[in-house]
């Protein structure tokens, strides 16, 4: 979607634009969503794969940290008073 703000942003801001300037605005636009798409499709694919155990253990972690930070948090709060 960036991809085709910017493309669209420069086609606006293009005084005198021909036809075929907007075709090569638009299939520069098109081929780089594709090829966008298809890098991040192989790591989407990989993470969605991830094992549900694995996953489980990650949030328990996440939520571990986050009781970390509080708990800095309080003591820092103590601390300066």
């Amino acid at each position: 979607m960036l991809v085709g703000a910017e493309c669209i942003y420069f086609y606006h801001s293009c005084c005198r634009i021909d036809k075929y300037t907007y075709c090569n605005i638009l299939c520069g636009k098109i081929i780089t969503e594709n090829w966008l798409y298809d890098t991040q499709k192989e790591k989407l694919g990989a993470m969605l794969d991830e094992d549900p155990s694995l996953m489980e253990k990650r949030n328990q972690i996440a939520k571990r940290l986050e009781l970390y930070k509080q708990a800095r948090d309080d003591i820092d709060s103590v601390a300066w008073k």
